[in-house]
């Protein structure tokens, strides 16, 4: 069996090529960073109140300011409103412009007509559009829990994946599902088709983030502990790239379909890097692998011998011990 290590002894651990190939492939840490927080922006806590018809009819009630609004429906207590309540008075009477109807004294009922959003920093979130606050609040904690069940199966699955059919064409398989579930969750009109698509974008996204982990750890020998730190730089570019998102798309959807699309810049990376030559030689395509350390050598602007092919092979009885 050839072992890898000794063939980057001569070709180098982290010559140019690897720095090239490491920088390419680090960008799936970018749509992992994005998934990770973008619930911070998506499913923001916006205020809100009770929808209070007809008093929220602004043709009927057009000089009503929202602070006469929360004055007029909303409960306060302790120091904050009670968005979850409204007064008990009968809405039903109310005649505009009159708002005689008010009665602050009712005692406090659940909202019975829905809710009403501040849009004045969010357009629309996932909170505002299917009302998942008050007693819906569980929901958006049960689409949390389950989007870290996805980053869970997409470790497992990715990583055997990876074992079958290699590093590279598993990277490619967990960005096209990432961008198609990505772009699904952006359109989709239920919240419960939404929490499935989030569980496959956190299992495509971390999937790709941990292969990609794996495949320049490969490639780079014994300077894998340089290459695998800055993976994590990645990572932080999509947290960044978040807040600079969603200053511009404050609709839900919207942001969320931009961001589904940074997967597309790994389609055309894809085409440039090789794939793992110690994957080759671990599952016995030794001349595949071969192949592609020619590539590394190449690159670097070294050459491989021979001897060095020769040097390179070793029993399998000797790799354990050297890998102990």
């Amino acid at each position: 069996m050839i072992e890898f290590d000794r063939i980057l002894d001569k070709i180098g651990h982290l010559g140019k090529y690897q720095i090239i190939l490491c920088l390419l492939v680090y960008w799936l840490g970018v749509p992992a960073g994005l998934h990770n927080i973008a619930s911070v922006f998506y499913a923001a806590e916006v205020p809100f109140r009770c929808y209070v018809p007809p008093l929220d009819n602004t043709s009927a009630y057009p000089s009503l300011t929202e602070q006469q609004l929360y004055n007029y429906t909303t409960p306060y207590y302790d120091g904050e409103y009670e968005s979850c309540y409204r007064y008990g008075y009968n809405t039903s009477t109310c005649i505009p412009p009159s708002t005689s109807c008010v009665n602050q004294s009712y005692p406090a009922i659940a909202c019975d007509a829905g809710y009403f959003f501040d849009t004045s920093e969010f357009t629309s979130t996932v909170n505002s559009e299917w009302n998942l606050v008050c007693d819906r609040k569980i929901l958006g904690t049960m689409a949390t829990s389950i989007y870290f069940a996805g980053m869970w199966t997409g470790a497992v699955v990715s990583g055997n994946l990876a074992d079958y059919i290699g590093r590279k064409n598993t990277m490619l398989a967990c960005a096209v599902g990432n961008l198609i579930s990505g772009v699904a969750t952006a359109f989709t009109p239920w919240f419960e088709l939404f929490v499935v698509l989030r569980f496959f974008s956190a299992a495509f996204s971390h999937g790709a983030f941990l292969i990609m982990f794996v495949y320049v750890v490969e490639i780079t020998g014994n300077k894998r502990t340089i290459s695998g730190v800055h993976v994590h730089t990645a990572f932080s570019v999509g947290y960044t790239l978040n807040s600079l998102i969603a200053y511009f798309l404050r609709d839900w959807r919207q942001f969320y379909f931009v961001l589904s699309l940074t997967p597309i810049p790994y389609f055309i990376i894809h085409f440039f890097i090789p794939s793992s030559p110690r994957w080759h030689f671990s599952n016995g395509r030794d001349e595949m692998g071969k192949k592609v350390s020619e590539r590394f050598a190449k690159g670097n602007g070294k050459v491989i011998t021979e001897k060095d092919w020769t040097n390179a092979v070793v029993a399998e009885n000797d790799e354990d011990v050297s890998e102990r």
